[in-house]
């Protein structure tokens, strides 16, 4: 989950008392403490919350290309109201709060296109090269009352932008994807399951309007969706080329699930699960799923 927010009044000191406001490199001796290798891959020693993927650069690639496949998808929709907005109010020094920055690379991209903005990345378990510009801050946040407190801590017409995508598939046709992709429905039915009930990592989507909607010191809730199609299904060249390079993504994270599934379940088990995921989302068409935008201003 992505959550760029803008703000004029965070005030966070970099001190010595406050150490994680801003960014740590980590020396190869020191990288058993923060990381550990399971089955080739890498993961973080330590998470407050059981995390499910690796942080490797294999992982690294793939959400780089998560990243441009997103920015492709929705035209950069989130730079461009902040863009916008930093262009309205040039007397002041724009802040940005990106919560579930991952590997920082929106974060970073959107520090370099917009020098003037002070950007601060919050997630549970922060993975951010050393290039990243002067402008960029990374913290380890706690997530309990995440709508309430990103609210809370904007200005008077301040923005706050939340993307996801459903996390789930659907037949463009409406036929039942359970009964023509069993593989595909299994994996996702398990893996939701895992990270909801073990993780505590529950889906955004469902939820958000919901919580915005209930939210007094917000207004102009505005819900924007775009269509990821699965495959080479689509007529359109362009629907097309962006169905290949979201079932490559697919495939990637499933890939990368493998050894979250394995400490829970047989890795026979696992492997049958990914497998059928894997042939599903390859043979199966048309498929189809939904990413949300959704922004709001709070009230003046």
């Amino acid at each position: 989950m992505a959550i760029p927010l803008i703000n004029d009044t965070i005030d966070v000191e970099r001190t010595p008392e406050n150490p994680v406001a801003g960014l740590v490199s980590i020396s190869e001796e020191e990288l058993p403490h923060y990381f550990v290798e399971r089955s080739g891959r890498l993961f973080p020693a330590q998470s407050p919350l059981t995390y499910p993927l690796p942080v490797d650069e294999r992982e690294h690639d793939t959400q780089a290309e998560v990243h441009n496949f997103v920015k492709s998808l929705t035209y950069g929709r989130c730079l461009h109201r902040l863009q916008i907005l930093a262009r309205r109010r040039p007397q002041l020094v724009p802040r940005v709060l990106d919560v579930g920055t991952g590997f920082g690379t929106w974060l970073t991209e959107m520090a370099r296109q917009l020098p003037q903005v002070e950007c601060y990345g919050v997630d549970i378990v922060p993975v951010i090269d050393s290039s990243a510009p002067h402008n960029v801050v990374v913290e380890v946040p706690d997530y309990e009352k995440l709508v309430s407190d990103a609210t809370r801590a904007l200005r008077p017409c301040g923005l706050l932008s939340i993307s996801e995508w459903t996390r789930t598939i659907e037949m463009a046709d409406g036929r039942d994807f359970r009964l023509h992709a069993p593989g595909a429905h299994a994996f996702l039915t398990t893996v939701e399951g895992l990270l909801s009930d073990v993780s505590g990592i529950k889906a955004v989507i469902p939820q958000i309007n919901r919580a915005l909607r209930g939210e007094p010191r917000l207004r102009r809730l505005i819900t924007l969706t775009s269509p990821m199609y699965v495959g080479d299904w689509p007529q359109r060249e362009q629907d097309k080329h962006e169905g290949t390079r979201f079932r490559y993504i697919l495939i990637e994270y499933a890939k990368s699930m493998k050894v979250f599934l394995e400490r829970y379940l047989a890795p026979s088990v696992v492997q049958e699960l990914i497998s059928g995921f894997t042939v599903d989302i390859s043979t199966v068409a048309p498929l189809i799923t939904t990413y949300y935008t959704v922004h709001a201003v709070r009230r003046a």
